[in-house]
């Protein structure tokens, strides 16, 4: 089983990208993410026993919730999803020890 960190877009979101998307849909022939499915990845974390999961479950558990976490983008061309990753690969780095 392979297992990641993510935060789940409000629906209020998940509706305007589904709407942006549907504009897009037909300008490229690939497999479209369903919006359902849609996230932010905050870790990546791979291959993962699932007689381990408990374990996972257990350790993520004790992470205290943030609350609602706000975007913005800078202008009208720029492309929101990659401001997101950019900003969330940066915050959910494990701090470097010296």
């Amino acid at each position: 089983m392979r297992l990641f960190t993510g935060i789940a877009l409000a629906p209020a979101v998940t509706e305007k990208i589904s709407v942006a998307l549907e504009e897009l849909r037909p300008t490229a022939h690939i497999n479209w993410t369903p919006p359902e499915n849609l996230h932010i990845t905050c870790k990546f974390i791979g291959a993962w026993h699932e007689d381990r999961l408990e374990d996972l479950r257990t350790a993520l558990s004790t992470i205290a919730p943030a609350g609602p976490l706000q975007f913005a983008s800078r202008d009208s061309d720029s492309f929101p999803i990659l401001i997101i990753r950019t900003h969330f690969s940066r915050a959910c780095r494990p701090e470097r020890r010296s």
